[in-house]
Parts: C-alpha cells; sequence; structure tokens
C-alpha cells in the first residue's frame, strides 16, 4: 500500500501530500508497515518520521517544510516513579490561541515517539504561558517563552532553554 501523507493546517483540516520529483521519495513505493515513530530527529523544530517496513530496511522521512521557521519543544521532567511524565497535561497559550499537548510517547505499534512536546509552527515566535498539569495533580506555569526547547521540572517549572539546533 502507497504511504499516504498528510499536512494539518492551522484551521484543523488536512491536505494529502504527494511524492515529491526525487525518484527516492518513500512516498513513492509501496509499503507493508509495522510501526511509526515521530520525533524530530534533526533537532531543527519540526517532526520528523521513521516508518518501521516489513522484510525491508526502515524509511527515514525528514520535514523540511518550514525549515527555519520558530517552533516550541518542551521536554518534561517528572517526579519518580514516572521520570518522563507520562500523562501529563500542556496548555500552551499564544497570541490569543491556546494549543494542548499530551505527554504519551506510546502511540503506535512496537514504536515509541519522542518524548518532548512539539507545539506547531503557526507563527509562534514566543508563547505567553505555558501551563502543566501533572499526572497526580498538581500544576507548573512559565510565562514568555520564547521559540525554541523549553525544559520543565515538576514543582521547579522552568529549569532550561535552548535554541533549535540547525539540523544537519
Amino acid at each position: 500500500m502507497p504511504l499516504l501523507l498528510q499536512k494539518g493546517s492551522a484551521r484543523g483540516s488536512f491536505e494529502v501530500q504527494g511524492p515529491s520529483d526525487d525518484p527516492a521519495d518513500a512516498l513513492r513505493f509501496k509499503h507493508s508497515g509495522r510501526g511509526m515513530a515521530i520525533g524530530d530527529l534533526d533537532d531543527d523544530g519540526d517532526l520528523d518520521a521513521v516508518l518501521v517496513r516489513l522484510s525491508n530496511t526502515p524509511a527515514l522521512l525528514i520535514n523540511r517544510i518550514g525549515d527555519g521557521k520558530p517552533s516550541l519543544t518542551i521536554r518534561l521532567e517528572g517526579r519518580a516513579p514516572n521520570l518522563q511524565a507520562i500523562g501529563a497535561r500542556v496548555k500552551v497559550e499564544f497570541g490569543g490561541w491556546s494549543r494542548w499537548a499530551f505527554a504519551a510517547p506510546h502511540q503506535s505499534f512496537l514504536s515509541s515517539n519522542d518524548p518532548r512536546l512539539h507545539v506547531g509552527r503557526a507563527g509562534l515566535s514566543k508563547a505567553d504561558r505555558v501551563t502543566v498539569y501533572w499526572p497526580g495533580g498538581g500544576e507548573d506555569v512559565v510565562t514568555g517563552v520564547e521559540a525554541g526547547e523549553l525544559t520543565i521540572r515538576q514543582g521547579h517549572g522552568r529549569t532550561g532553554w535552548r535554541a533549535h539546533g540547525r539540523g544537519w
């Protein structure tokens, strides 16, 4: 079955993306998939994918749409025994909009996603407010967050920030 890739819009709809002119484009071939992992593999602030294929090598799908545009990645550090804060809910508010993200890296068969939370680009250069609702109760609030990677530790709030890398 050929891969079907869809690009989400800010309005909540999706557009089917066809293969590129590159003859090695993974979208040109039929695959029998057994899992897919999503994450920022090249540390440029957007999501990439690895598709696990039956009886074949994995397919690496590097996202080049929007390279160089600002985004926000959130790394959560929970308390023992839930150090990855699985189950945490995060509300990001910016420019009158809000987006929710959920810490659940285990969303595909035989695969695990990047545990960091990624907030879509949508012209984001600064988040007005980031609120983490921790599993088991409690919350942390961070304000005035520049685009990049933010680290929030349960009960301590912001503990780190860095700019996204330039990719490969």
